[in-house]
């Protein structure tokens, strides 16, 4: 109810609201029918986030398109900040993302791009690498992103088969088309309750390890011609991954020997990847305030 609230309350009021029920065994279909006709709902069998978000944006008929899961909220002015600013830039410009206010269960919070670490001098404008940055590490997506419903279906919108890191999936090629817009005021309030898919995932160091693992290896699969840069920085991260792996099995291991060998190797990793992070190579936000079309 809070999130459907959160929507509905926007000052942008030209959008259609599609509520996706995969499968909920709880009390969601009572929530929604207080809404009457201010939404559209679509039921389906359970087949995870992917396919639910591919159904909703199946159904729509918007030119822009934004997620919000059940349990996170929008600040009034998103929608429209969002679209002013695509708007702006052209429609060279695939999507805008916004910093969000990521609450703990304790109520804790920091924020989004201060987590990834892709803060910039400007309040808003555009990213205009945002391949090499989304090579490099994670960027909380689905929350806060606005999208070209026709760069969406070009990319082919998520794969169902991901359950986890599906967002950052996405992100990654759309990231290959072209530059995002950015607006660096936390425009959503993410709660991270203990029930979320990814809270769970981020809890099991291996289950968290493997995920990463196979989402570059995904990225290997796409064209990266012409992004020398993205594919060194992919690989990199691919092999980084595979040692992660490797390191929690150990690190997790019966064995004594066994479990230091694989906190050395976990250890080394973060160490060289601190390294890393301090070198000109170290992919860094391009941020300007506005396009040369």
């Amino acid at each position: 109810e809070r999130a459907i609230t959160s929507v509905l309350g926007q000052s942008y009021q030209r959008i259609e609201v599609i509520v996706v029920d995969d499968g909920s065994t709880d009390h969601t279909a009572e929530v929604l029918a207080a809404f009457r006709d201010s939404i559209r709902v679509i039921r389906q069998e359970n087949r995870g986030p992917s396919a639910a978000r591919n159904a909703g944006v199946a159904a729509s008929i918007g030119k822009i398109i934004a997620f919000l899961d059940s349990d996170d909220t929008w600040e009034p002015a998103k929608l429209e900040r969002q679209v002013r600013l695509m708007e702006r830039g052209g429609r060279e410009v695939v999507c805008c993302v916004c910093n969000a206010e990521l609450i703990s269960a304790g109520g804790a919070s920091q924020t989004s791009f201060g987590v990834a670490k892709v803060l910039s001098h400007l309040n808003e404008g555009y990213w205009t690498n945002p391949a090499p940055v989304l090579a490099s590490r994670f960027i909380l997506f689905n929350q806060v992103v606005a999208i070209r419903k026709d760069a969406f279906e070009r990319v082919g919108g998520f794969k169902e088969h991901m359950r986890l890191l599906e967002d950052h999936d996405l992100a990654f090629r759309l990231a290959l088309l072209g530059p995002w817009a950015f607006i660096s005021d936390p425009l959503v309030r993410k709660y991270n309750d203990e029930d979320g898919v990814g809270v769970q995932a981020m809890g099991s160091a291996l289950v968290h390890a493997k995920a990463w693992g196979q989402a570059f290896k995904g990225y290997l699969d796409e064209p990266l011609a012409g992004h020398c840069d993205v594919k060194r920085t992919v690989r990199r991260m691919s092999r980084n991954a595979t040692v992660e792996i490797r390191g929690v099995e150990l690190a997790q291991s019966g064995q004594p020997a066994s479990r230091a060998i694989g906190k050395l190797i976990l250890k080394a990793l973060k160490v060289r990847e601190a390294i890393w992070r301090r070198r000109s190579s170290w992919p860094r936000v391009v941020a300007v305030q506005a396009l040369v079309s």
